[in-house]
């Protein structure tokens, strides 16, 4: 397939969506930032590896879903706002988290105090970073082919349900800010 955007760093911004669930942006670049400024999903697959850069991926009241077919790295904020749901996929090797991921319940603001489900899949690679993974209202799942955070740098989440498993090799280490259900 064609891709529908090829560049070295792309900046989106639009009123409503960016891409669809059924339809999604489809693009071949290094490093991206997009922002939803009403209702409307971010959904965007990236041919290989992503560097989210910039102002980082936002939405104002809706969900974001974004797949790399080889490592995505978190350089900036991803933030799922209204309670949204955030997807974040490395198709063929790792999720490097170096900012925070969340969903947030206003339209505004970082707090990850959102009841969204955030989402982490790592299929064939590993899930590692010193960020951390906010929705103290909602869930988080993550699923990895070779392990997630390590013992001097676990992974930090702030939820209320919690799922995680590296079905390979690796192990699992989180550390949670509070209470939470084992999922």
């Amino acid at each position: 397939t064609q891709n529908d955007i090829s560049a070295d760093s792309v900046t989106l911004l639009a009123a409503g969506g960016i891409g669809q669930t059924s339809n999604a942006l489809e693009t071949d670049v290094n490093s991206l930032s997009a922002s939803s400024t009403s209702n409307g999903d971010v959904v965007i697959v990236e041919v290989d590896a992503l560097i989210i850069a910039g102002t980082g991926v936002q939405t104002t009241g809706s969900n974001i879903s974004i797949t790399a077919g080889a490592n995505l790295t978190v350089g900036a904020e991803v933030n799922a706002r209204s309670n949204g749901d955030v997807t974040l996929a490395a198709l063929t090797q790792n999720i490097e988290l170096d900012n925070n991921v969340l969903s947030t319940a206003l339209s505004v603001g970082n707090l990850g105090d959102g009841s969204g489900t955030i989402a982490l899949i790592a299929q064939a690679g590993s899930v590692t970073g010193a960020a951390a993974i906010k929705a103290s209202g909602g869930s988080a799942a993550i699923d990895s082919g070779q392990g997630i955070g390590s013992i001097p740098s676990p992974i930090d989440t702030s939820v209320t349900n919690l799922a995680a498993r590296a079905t390979n090799a690796g192990g699992v280490f989180l550390q949670e800010a509070d209470a939470v259900t084992i999922a």
